[in-house]
């Protein structure tokens, strides 16, 4: 199995991503989970972001399933914002699920979707979280299979969305993720103080 480093802090992107995109080719947005979705020839992921301003602590949650090595938890380097939490969570998700499987990635945020989605269709930037977005777009277009991103709702006792939500509020201990918005000289002075870290690696 090839893996690549799929980061760009130390220079500008070169990724080029396409400018028109087909609507049911490669993302689908699903804004209200009506049914059980899941399905064992798919990848099924729930995914949650937890911010505590009053402890700068920031982390996300990944539950795959029961027992599921995949099942995680980090604590999110970097800006603190709720947002780039939920989206730091389905950047994660696209980089641990194999590229030739159909991914069915549910989360409880809208706002990820709406910001996921202007950015991937309609090319709108968002400079709060542009480089992300761009990243995310872009693992979303390497994949051989349709990536479906599937709204839950929140605190609504979903055995996925509870699962991943208590992962992402118990990360305080986990190694710091470093995503693609991280700043390379914050990073490397992260790990000067001997803090663990760990960087997504995309499996083709």
């Amino acid at each position: 199995m090839t893996s690549c480093l799929i980061s760009s802090m130390i220079r500008g992107s070169s990724i080029v991503l396409k400018k028109k995109r087909s609507f049911d080719k490669k993302l689908a947005f699903i804004p209200k989970q009506k049914y059980i979705l899941e399905d064992i020839n798919n990848d099924n992921v729930y995914t949650d972001g937890s911010l505590r301003l009053s402890e700068k602590y920031m982390g996300i949650g990944l539950w795959y399933g029961e027992n599921d090595d995949r099942n995680n938890s980090y604590r999110v380097f970097g800006k603190l914002d709720s947002n780039r939490a939920e989206l730091g969570a389905i950047y994660t998700a696209l980089t641990q699920t194999h590229i030739d499987k159909q991914l069915m990635i549910y989360t409880d945020s809208s706002a990820s979707m709406h910001l996921l989605g202007n950015h991937y269709y309609n090319d709108k930037t968002n400079l709060k979280f542009d480089k992300l977005l761009y990243h995310t777009s872009y693992l979303i277009d390497i994949r051989k299979e349709k990536t479906f991103i599937i709204k839950v709702k929140g605190h609504s006792k979903i055995h996925g969305n509870v699962m991943a939500d208590t992962l992402a509020k118990n990360a305080q201990q986990n190694k710091y993720i470093i995503l693609p918005d991280n700043n390379l000289c914050d990073v490397l002075s992260l790990m000067k103080r001997k803090e663990k870290v760990f960087f997504p690696v995309c499996y083709l």
